[in-house]
């Protein structure tokens, strides 16, 4: 049997076992959904020959790396198994009348409208590029053709970095509230809140001429939401059901638009085929492209480059991410720019043991947060959100990497602390969501 193919069906039977113990769309089992699709398309990808025009016909996939990406994303699901639950448990959420909390839902909507002013002025200047011409300017150039002014660039930096730590709480508080808010008293703030977080992202990838932070979101929030969905009440869905149309035909534009742009001269694959090479492509990478193949692991000086440089004392000469791929290309003799999966990236970055006990460590960070129970726990969101994304991304690359994403990791950390700190003395108690 095809290697790929076998690939598929580890993690299809796994999903199928998932599925087994609770037939239920819940955060566990719509991650376990993801990673299998994105394995599916990787075998689809190589079958129908998309993948074969742009890395070659005469491509090999040894079956080693796909049994160690299989164990490392075994270990990796292994903290959202306790979510792996028919009905969602709520731990020491505040009640939804609690006033220091709508107060501080308050001042987070004031904050995150001053970054959506920021953002949608860069999204509106760059709309008037071709798309390509956005993408290459920040990620060849190194430059945003949208010039910040100094109060621009310090909302965009501390309150993005907050935006960042904090967003998820809003919209896990804001998803909660809708549900038990049966007066509907809150629920134009909660509303106008979600369009915020989601308007934020929107706006700050058009302005980075990026389409697949769009497309990542929407599957982050996605595996966020729809465990939710079912409570919500009617009058809640059909707010729901406009607000995901007008969304999903933005994006849909937009990434159309950015698809054509940036691949309607290439002679090797059209628009279309793009897109599906895009998502097929990072299990292929795996075996045929970075297995057996890496001249040299960077051993942490590309994926952590800033923090590593700082400490070694080491200037990089890097204007732009175009430029890193470009050293560590030529350094490690692979592909640096393609995906690979994250227990890909790692292997590439510190090889197969050492690579693994480094994303261990990420997943028993987030093991000592969940906890042992199995409620989602009011005081742990921002880490538990952070750990969504890194899963949403998982099947192509490590995201959260270098100093930035290392920054929102220890914020969110100190942010579950202050939470904890702020309701420490709140009897929330543990409730059961039921339809």
């Amino acid at each position: 049997m095809n290697v790929l193919m076998i690939n598929f069906m580890m993690y299809f039977v796994y999903t199928i076992l998932s599925f087994k113990k609770n037939w239920t769309l819940n955060i566990h089992n719509l991650i376990s959904c993801w990673f299998t699709l994105i394995a599916f398309l990787g075998y689809l990808s190589v079958a129908t020959g998309i993948y074969g025009q742009v890395y070659g016909e005469f491509v090999t996939f040894p079956i080693e790396p796909y049994i160690f990406a299989f164990i490392a994303f075994v270990i990796f699901m292994l903290p959202f198994k306790r979510f792996n639950v028919k009905d969602i448990e709520l731990e020491n959420f505040p009640r939804i009348d609690d006033e220091k909390i709508n107060n501080i839902a308050k001042i987070l909507i004031i904050l995150f409208s001053l970054y959506f002013i920021v953002l949608f002025s860069a999204a509106l200047h760059c709309l008037s590029y071709q798309g390509h011409e956005v993408y290459e300017s920040v990620h060849s150039d190194g430059v945003r053709l949208y010039k910040f002014n100094f109060i621009e660039e310090q909302i965009f930096g501390k309150i993005g970095l907050i935006y960042n730590s904090l967003s998820s709480l809003l919209l896990f508080y804001c998803l909660y509230s809708l549900i038990l808010d049966k007066k509907g008293i809150y629920t134009k703030r909660n509303m106008l809140a979600i369009c915020l977080i989601f308007a934020c992202i929107l706006c700050g990838n058009i302005a980075a001429g990026a389409r697949g932070g769009i497309f990542f979101f929407a599957i982050t929030v996605s595996i966020v939401i729809i465990p939710f969905y079912r409570y919500f009440p009617k009058r809640v869905k059909q707010k729901f059901n406009l607000l995901i149309m007008v969304l999903l035909g933005l994006f849909l534009v937009y990434s159309l638009a950015m698809t054509i742009s940036r691949f309607e001269d290439s002679n090797v694959e059209s628009p279309i085929e793009s897109i599906f090479r895009y998502l097929g492509e990072p299990f292929p990478n795996l075996g045929s492209q970075f297995w057996d193949k890496v001249r040299m692991h960077p051993m942490g000086m590309r994926m952590y480059s800033t923090i590593m440089q700082n400490f070694f004392g080491i200037d990089s000469k890097a204007q732009s991410l175009g430029d890193s791929h470009v050293y560590w290309q030529w350094v490690t003799g692979v592909p640096v720019l393609v995906y690979k999966t994250i227990w890909g990236d790692f292997y590439f970055e510190f090889g197969i043991f050492v690579g693994s006990l480094v994303m261990g460590i990420y997943v028993l960070l987030l093991w000592l947060f969940l906890r042992k129970s199995q409620a989602i726990n009011f005081f742990t969101i921002p880490i538990l959100y952070y750990y969504i994304e890194l899963a949403t991304i998982g099947p192509m690359y490590f995201g959260k990497r270098d100093e930035y994403h290392t920054k929102v990791l220890i914020l969110c950390m100190i942010s579950c602390w202050i939470i904890t700190k702020l309701l420490k003395n709140k009897n929330n108690g543990k409730e059961i969501l039921h339809k």
